[in-house]
């Protein structure tokens, strides 16, 4: 086709503020893109927020709810009040919700949380210590003199299906010793152990004993201790009263009552182990067997009673304790015999000699006693 001529095209000329329409337009589509932007991160802000919320509330229960009873007692109350105030929850940051400065907003999300489960385990219970009940008491002398240095042992009477009056004397260990003013502190006694006996020297742990019981409108009743190189007469106490708390220091008075010390010899000879090993062994009729050495003597509280003397084996050495006033008498081979009167709190030192006769058994044996001054 033929060319046609060109005509030069002429723009209109543009209305009245047209410009300032166009631009005002431009700008109220970016703000609108800015606004856009800005709501798309806050929206995922707050969908990591409440994501992020329930996740620590699930792990939160998960943690604190255990297979165990939770404690009756109520711990302070700020620690039980769950707070109220919104709690802020932070995410990290993500490209999303990253936005212009001008156009950041400060979010707070409330997020509501259980309040937690308070699991603890109660302290365990301390040991109910009791403290039994104690015996306070004094020894003193007759001028009530303080008495230091005297040994207590629990006493254990009681009567066997004969009558009789067996005892048991715990004498491997003193329940107590009295202390420089006399006094001394002990649990209460028991049936079982209601009395303590009263020595003035500590018993050795191979002591037989054996229940005195009183005559009528006499003392207490005693124990009689046997052991090698001595025999004692010691007065019981009853600690089952006077146990009450706040009760009054109770005071005994001791007697030593009198005594007899002295040496045994056979013969000529001083007791020999030899001696003691016959006397132990020895049948009826044996060689020796009637060379037996004891003493009849009176106790405190009335009794006549006849007990053997075991003296040391080599010394022959022998002491009697808290013995009554009147005669004492030394007897061997049920025959002979030789007696010593005695006065209370006196000490009577003696030598003690056997003779042998011609009997083999030592049945006509004689015994001699000689006061030593």
């Amino acid at each position: 086709m033929s060319d046609l001529p060109r005509r030069p095209i002429r723009p209109l000329p543009p209305r009245p503020g047209s410009f300032e329409q166009t631009v005002a337009r431009a700008r109220s589509r970016r703000r609108r893109a800015l606004v856009g932007a800005s709501s798309a991160g806050l929206a995922v802000v707050a969908v990591v927020a409440i994501i992020g919320a329930t996740s620590l509330g699930h792990a939160g229960a998960q943690r604190d709810v255990r297979p165990v009873v939770p404690v009756v007692s109520s711990p302070p109350p700020s620690s039980r009040t769950p707070s109220l105030s919104p709690t802020p929850t932070s995410a990290p940051p993500t490209p999303a919700s990253a936005a212009p400065s001008s156009a950041s907003l400060s979010v707070t999300t409330p997020v509501v949380v259980s309040p937690p489960v308070v699991v603890s385990s109660p302290p365990p219970s301390a040991p109910v210590s009791v403290v039994p009940a104690m015996y306070h008491g004094r020894l003193t002398d007759a001028a009530h003199h303080s008495l230091k240095g005297y040994y207590l042992y629990w006493d254990s009477p009681g009567l066997d299906t004969a009558g009789n009056a067996p005892d048991q004397m715990s004498v491997d260990q003193p329940a107590a010793t009295t202390r420089t003013d006399g006094t001394f502190d002990i649990p209460c006694g028991t049936p079982m152990t209601p009395f303590v006996a009263i020595s003035a020297v500590q018993i050795p742990p191979d002591a037989h004993s054996s229940l005195i019981t009183p005559n009528d409108n006499k003392l207490e009743n005693e124990v009689n201790v046997t052991y090698t190189g001595a025999t004692a007469i010691l007065p019981l106490v009853d600690v089952r009263h006077a146990c009450a708390p706040g009760a009054p220091r109770q005071t005994t008075i001791f007697r030593p009552y009198a005594t007899v010390t002295g040496t045994l010899s056979i013969d000529g000879k001083p007791y020999s182990a030899a001696d003691a090993s016959r006397r132990a062994t020895a049948q009826p009729g044996d060689p020796g067997s009637d060379l037996g050495q004891g003493a009849a003597f009176n106790t405190p509280n009335g009794q006549s009673i006849a007990d053997d003397i075991f003296p040391e084996p080599g010394t022959g050495v022998f002491t009697l304790r808290g013995l009554a006033p009147g005669d004492f008498v030394f007897v061997v081979a049920g025959s002979s015999s030789a007696k010593v009167p005695l006065v209370d709190g006196q000490l009577v030192k003696v030598a003690v000699a056997i003779t042998t006769g011609s009997l083999p058994t030592g049945g006509d044996a004689t015994i001699s006693v000689t006061v030593v001054p």
